[in-house]
């Protein structure tokens, strides 16, 4: 992601994902939120598969990646709360993911 902040088409990518608990498949996501507004992506369903893809605005402010997919879940509620409780982990221990490399 920091790299892209340089390329010429990141401004249109980025806006073509959806915010989460305002528009687009992230719509009704992450609502009753801390999360609300800082979770940009977009999610599908096909052939058993659930997914949900983007970046997160962490609570260190910085950018992080993700990309979940849940095979075989037959239950789409489930699905969702464990993506969102995902997200929320990520969110949690940024801190500690952003120093772990050094």
């Amino acid at each position: 992601m920091h790299n892209y902040h340089d390329k010429t088409n990141h401004d249109s990518f980025f806006t073509s994902l959806s915010i989460a608990g305002q528009d687009g498949t992230l719509e009704h996501r992450f609502v009753n939120s801390d999360l609300r507004g800082r979770v940009f992506g977009k999610s599908g369903f096909v052939n058993g598969v659930r997914s949900l893809s983007g970046y997160l605005k962490a609570k260190d402010n910085q950018f992080y990646a993700f990309s979940i997919l849940i095979n075989q879940m037959a239950d789409t509620a489930t699905g969702k709360i464990l993506q969102e409780q995902i997200v929320r982990a990520i969110d949690v221990h940024s801190r500690q993911l952003a120093t772990a490399g050094e």
